[in-house]
C-alpha cells in the first residue's frame, strides 16, 4: 500500500469513528444539551453527498467512510428527535434536501467547484455546533473526543485531497479544519470553567 492510499484509509478510519463517541454519549446519558440538531442534519447531508462523490471519482475509502458514518449520524438524529420530541420528517428532511443540492452541484460544476459548494454545509455544520457550544448553559452532552476526531478527520482528508489532486476534497476539508479547530478550542474553554467567566463578562 502506498502512502497516498494509507492516508486515504487513515481518513476512512477517523471518519468512521467520528460519530460513534457522540452517539454513544447520547444513548447512554440521554443528554443532548449542547448538541446542535442543525449540525447533525448537515452531517447526514455531507455523508450522503461525499459518499456519492466517492462513487463518482472511484474512491473506495470515501465510499466506505460515508456509508459507515451514516449509521452513527442516523443514531444521533433519531435520538435527538426522540429526546427533543421533534417529528422524524422535520429532523431528516433538511439534510436530505441539502444532500440532493450537493450531489447536483457535483454533476453540474465538477470537482473543484463542488469542493467550494460542499464546504458551505460542512462549515455551516461546524459553525452551528460552535454557536451551540458558546450559547448552551452546559456542554455536558457534547463528546470532546468527537470534536477532536472531527478536527483530525478534516486534516487527514485535506492531506489526501492534496496528494491525489482532488480539488473538491482539498478545498472542503481545508476550510473545515479552521471551524473544527474553533470547536475544539471553545469546548476546552467551556469544560475548563473559563467559558462561564466569559459568559458572565458578556
Amino acid at each position: 500500500m502506498d502512502l497516498v492510499s494509507l492516508i486515504g484509509w487513515l481518513g476512512t478510519l477517523t471518519g468512521v469513528m467520528l460519530g460513534i463517541p457522540q452517539a454513544y454519549r447520547i444513548v447512554t446519558t440521554r443528554d443532548v444539551e449542547g448538541v446542535s440538531l442543525r449540525a447533525w442534519q448537515i452531517n447526514v447531508a455531507v455523508n450522503l453527498a461525499w459518499g456519492h462523490h466517492g462513487i463518482k471519482i472511484g474512491a473506495l475509502n470515501m465510499i466506505v467512510v460515508n456509508a459507515l458514518g451514516i449509521l452513527s449520524t442516523l443514531t444521533v438524529l433519531v435520538m435527538l428527535a426522540r429526546l427533543t420530541r421533534k417529528p422524524l420528517v422535520m429532523v431528516f428532511g433538511p439534510g436530505l434536501l441539502i444532500a440532493l443540492g450537493m450531489i447536483a452541484s457535483d454533476w453540474v460544476f465538477g470537482s473543484a467547484l463542488y469542493g467550494l459548494i460542499a464546504a458551505i454545509p460542512a462549515v455551516a455544520g461546524l459553525v452551528t455546533q460552535g454557536v451551540e457550544l458558546v450559547r448552551a448553559d452546559s456542554v455536558e452532552g457534547v463528546s470532546g473526543f468527537y470534536l477532536l476526531a472531527t478536527l483530525a478527520n478534516f486534516a487527514v482528508w485535506s492531506l489526501w485531497g492534496l496528494l491525489v489532486g482532488d480539488a473538491g476534497t482539498l478545498v472542503a476539508s481545508a476550510v473545515s479544519v479552521l471551524a473544527a479547530l474553533f470547536n475544539v478550542a471553545w469546548w476546552a474553554v467551556r469544560v475548563s470553567g473559563l467559558g462561564a467567566a466569559v459568559k458572565v463578562a458578556e
